[in-house]
């Protein structure tokens, strides 16, 4: 049985989405960017936090590494803040790396709308809403997102639809920003990756245009002192559409795994980042590359009434 209910967040709201019978859920906070706050998911049969979130809604709004947050239009970050579309210089504000870059877009904090909700034997899901009127500094483009968050005896999905609702061509990345945690330094953990290649970077964290093949992490391998903070695109095979990320906790005897739709305008690229205190690790979804408004790797233009759709998730076993 799934159940849904409304708490408050010190000055925000947040929804749970509950497993009456086994206990997991999940808590989205909508009226700050729908951010993805708390997933308890079952393994071994207990009940295991696997997101490293926020404990009220002031440390929220104080960004904290953006933990839980939905980013749109694009991930990751803007070189300078500035790029060119369409022969038009644009520049959004500057919001992070000492405010040099604009990073993470800007919906992280804008509230969205209820627009259903679901409940059954097997599964729930709540569907909210955001439309944004083109007004933004550097982002003159309408669109309407909705997002789906789902929990089920599958474990955690998201699907995201986004519809270019002006009458011009815009520009467009998505992308998830969950630090997970087991409980276990995350050195001790170990990680699998998709094939991809890693998308070399200068200091900034901005591609420089290369990229090469991965080669580690092909099977379960310790982190240990590998210090991430990388970019890295999935090697799409005909056929494939979905690729998938496992962080095995060998302590605690359970794998987290982090699956993402692939394919044409999907979620081909993903982050990797490891905090200096080494007690989470972020696996991020994205649907381009670091900058891609700028070098257009992965970058979405969605013409007008044209729409895209994206989804990820999260299982434990």
């Amino acid at each position: 049985m799934f159940k849904i209910q409304e708490d408050s967040f010190g000055s925000l709201t947040q929804l749970e989405l509950n497993n009456v019978l086994s206990g997991e859920y999940v808590t989205i906070i909508h009226d700050y960017g729908c951010n993805t706050n708390e997933l308890v998911l079952q393994a071994n049969k207990k009940n295991i936090p696997l997101l490293r979130g926020t404990n009220d809604s002031r440390e929220m709004s104080k960004k904290q590494w953006f933990k839980g947050a939905k980013l749109a239009p694009f991930p990751n970050r803007i070189k300078d803040g500035k790029y060119k579309f369409d022969g038009k210089d644009y520049q959004l504000p500057k919001n992070g790396d000492g405010k040099k870059n604009s990073i993470h877009g800007f919906i992280f904090n804008k509230p969205f709308d209820l627009i259903s909700h679901s409940e059954s034997s097997t599964e729930c899901n709540v569907e909210f809403e955001y439309s944004h009127n083109g007004k933004t500094d550097g982002y003159p483009f309408q669109f309407r997102m909705n997002i789906i968050y789902a929990l089920s005896e599958d474990g955690f999905e998201c699907v995201t639809t986004v519809k270019n609702i002006g009458n011009e061509p815009m520009p467009f990345g998505d992308g998830w920003h969950p630090y997970f945690k087991t409980g276990t330094l995350v050195d001790r953990l170990q990680l699998v990756l998709p094939d991809c290649d890693e998308i070399e970077v200068d200091a900034g964290l901005i591609p420089t245009g290369k990229k090469k093949p991965y080669k580690r992490f092909t099977e379960l391998e310790t982190i240990g002192k590998e210090a991430f903070d990388t970019p890295f695109a999935i090697n799409v095979k005909e056929r494939e559409d979905t690729a998938y990320i496992q962080l095995y906790d060998p302590d605690r005897h359970f794998q987290i795994t982090v699956w993402q739709e692939i394919g044409k305008s999907k979620y081909n690229f993903f982050q990797i980042y490891i905090p200096e205190d080494r007690q989470s690790i972020a696996i991020e979804p994205m649907t381009c590359a670091p900058d891609a408004f700028n070098n257009g790797i992965g970058l979405i233009v969605l013409q007008p009434g044209e729409i895209f759709t994206g989804t990820y998730g999260v299982t434990v076993k």
